[in-house]
């Protein structure tokens, strides 16, 4: 029995390989040449890929303290709106607060001090408080007790100066009493020397006719030289008490004069001790008010390096920043050295927020609007780069909805370059290796 088989012959095998073949070449080479095709005619966008971050147009506002001090109290979180002047950190104030109140103390002292000595300058009997103490010191008892020591210095001062001005004066008084017992003695005296010239004369007359003995003349004589020597000693005396007036009199100008001196002196270093206390106070002051941290401007805090109450804060140490509060948001970014040539102002960007959901959130357009005109150096990885912003209009960060930016946040940004066929991407590193390759050799 003979089978019989559906087997073509052999000859006919190899012409159907051949002819799947052929067909599969010719597809192979019509795909090669319309991928090629299309690789040199397509134009493709291209874009330079940045990690970037969101910023504010202006420099964040950096709130530091020039003395540092404790930290009392925190009154503000990151991320807290804040208006000009809000207290955000409190400092402990109590060793300003204790010179204060001693510097307080002294000027109220000196202040008293010196309306007790213009009123011995100026030889009044009493003096008044200044004005303006109730606000300095309390409670009133502590004024009031500076002020009676001040005042006990000054009655004891004006009690010795009023017994050495007394008896200055009850001097006078004596030394013009006996001027007027010496004027009584040379008016008396006058009168003797005027009756005994009345009767030398006649005596002479009646000795010239030989009526009375000559004796009777010298002793008249010698009775008027004894009053004359008389007439002179008083007027001797009269002329040293006058002068002892005179003396007493410049002793009491003298006493005035050295009381006001001595006052004024005094006077004058009070002025300069209460001129440094005032600037202490003022230096105290300016302590205390720097105390409470204020915000410099309206915005919201963005960094707040201090977490602890009790905790020690240094000069100058930066506390927190704020973000003005009409800042624009823009967004920053940094161009390798190599891509530098890629990126230009006016060039479109599109901007991805990795921080957000992806699926949810879209992309937004932005324009660069700044390239930095020259090279900065990266002191960690040693590469250069430039700066570039990126600003996006208002509608555009609407498609956002709700969702806030802030700055720091992290943003993919791709820079839109000039179109290219796909083709001129496969050849350009074959083409940028060959004219390596040349200029070596």
């Amino acid at each position: 029995m003979t089978l019989k088989t559906n087997t073509p012959p052999a000859e006919e095998q190899i012409y159907s390989i051949r002819g799947r073949m052929i067909g599969g070449l010719v597809l192979t080479g019509l795909l090669v040449t319309g991928i090629f095709g299309w690789a040199a005619r397509a134009d493709l966008a291209g874009a330079v890929v940045l990690t970037g971050e969101v910023s504010v147009d202006r420099n964040l506002r950096v709130v530091q303290h020039a003395d540092g001090g404790i930290v009392q109290d925190i009154l503000v979180s990151a991320g807290d709106a804040v208006n000009a002047g809000d207290v955000l950190i409190r400092l402990d104030n109590t060793a300003a607060w204790t010179e204060r109140a001693i510097l307080h103390g002294r000027i109220a002292e000196f202040s008293i001090r010196r309306m007790r000595l213009q009123a011995q300058r100026e030889l009044r009997d009493s003096f008044d408080l200044p004005e303006g103490l109730d606000e300095l010191v309390t409670p009133r008892e502590t004024i009031m007790s500076i002020y009676a020591g001040e005042l006990r210095i000054f009655e004891g001062g004006i009690a010795s100066y009023r017994s050495r001005r007394e008896q200055l004066e009850l001097g006078i008084e004596q030394v013009r009493a006996e001027i007027e017992g010496l004027e009584a003695r040379l008016a008396a005296n006058s009168e003797e020397i005027q009756l005994v010239s009345t009767e030398n004369s006649r005596v002479e007359q009646l000795s010239d006719l030989q009526l009375t003995a000559r004796n009777a003349v010298f002793s008249i004589n010698r009775e008027n030289v004894r009053l004359q020597g008389e007439r002179g000693d008083i007027l001797s005396t009269l002329a040293r008490a006058r002068s002892r007036i005179s003396e007493l009199e410049l002793d009491i100008l003298s006493m005035d004069d050295q009381a006001r001196t001595d006052a004024q002196q005094e006077l004058r270093d009070i002025e300069t001790q209460l001129t440094e206390l005032n600037e202490r106070r003022m230096v105290v002051e300016a302590t205390l008010a720097r105390t409470d941290i204020r915000a410099p401007i309206a915005g919201r805090i963005n960094d707040l390096n201090i977490n602890s109450v009790g905790g020690v804060i240094s000069p100058a140490e930066i506390l927190a920043t704020i973000v003005p509060e009409d800042a624009n948001l823009v967004f920053t970014a940094q161009v390798p050295a190599v891509q530098i040539e890629q990126v230009e102002v006016d060039r479109p960007a599109r901007l991805r927020f990795s921080a957000f959901e992806q699926n949810a959130t879209p992309e937004i357009a932005g324009v660069v609007d700044y390239v930095a005109a020259a090279a900065t150096r990266d002191e960690t990885t040693g590469g250069d780069f430039y700066d570039i912003r990126v600003e996006v209009e208002p509608q555009e960060l609407a498609q956002l909805g709700g969702r806030e930016l802030r700055p720091g946040m992290p943003v993919e940004i791709y820079v839109t370059t000039s179109e290219r066929t796909a083709l001129s991407y496969l050849v350009k590193p074959f083409r940028d290796q060959i004219a390596r390759a040349f200029r070596e050799r």
